[in-house]
């Protein structure tokens, strides 16, 4: 046990925040701590260039396990997505990297495998078979729902007013510095 009460867990989990939040590799990503609970967090990716998710900011609950780093996270997406891998229900993951878990890999990895995850399904292992099915009958339509789940869904709509000015009855939207201003 560690001072303060805090486990080695949490101390592994402080760790990993403070390098991610340093981390300039990671672009499109940001998240949030729970502020009573260091094992929860909740973040955001930006959708990909040239994809169907492209300008839209999905929203990720991520759970740590207490067998975490030897178990990996429960990842599911709070907005809603049309893609084969997450479920358009109830938000839940099914990535590879889940299946081949180490305790070396961390949150970093899990981000960028969900970034990967949405510039390329795996088609091999999905989750959304109807999702998959639809992708591989029609990839056109399929591209067309992505894309309205994601305008739908992922793409503000009324930013919050503390991101917005008003000149003369037109609104002007700012961009954040940090993806954390979209967290509500």
């Amino acid at each position: 046990m560690a001072e303060n009460g805090e486990d080695i867990t949490d101390l592994r989990v402080q760790r990993e925040l403070g390098k991610i939040m340093t981390d300039q590799s990671l672009v499109g990503v940001s998240f949030r701590r729970d502020e009573t609970n260091i094992r929860h967090l909740t973040a955001t990716i930006e959708g990909p260039v040239a994809t169907p998710y492209q300008g839209g900011i999905f929203k990720i609950d991520i759970n740590l396990p207490d067998a975490y780093p030897f178990a990996p996270p429960h990842v599911r997406f709070i907005t809603k997505i049309w893609h084969p891998n997450i479920s358009h229900q109830n938000g839940a993951v099914r990535m590879s990297i889940f299946n081949d878990w180490s305790p070396t890999m961390g949150l970093k990895a899990t981000l960028i495998a969900l970034q990967a995850l949405l510039s390329e399904p795996d088609l091999s292992d999905p989750l959304d078979e109807f999702v998959n099915s639809h992708y591989r009958a029609s990839h056109a339509s399929f591209i067309n729902n992505a894309r309205y789940y994601t305008k739908k869904y992922a793409m503000e709509r009324d930013p919050p007013s503390h991101l917005t000015t008003r000149t003369s009855g037109t609104r002007i939207t700012r961009i954040p510095k940090r993806l954390n201003d979209f967290l509500l």
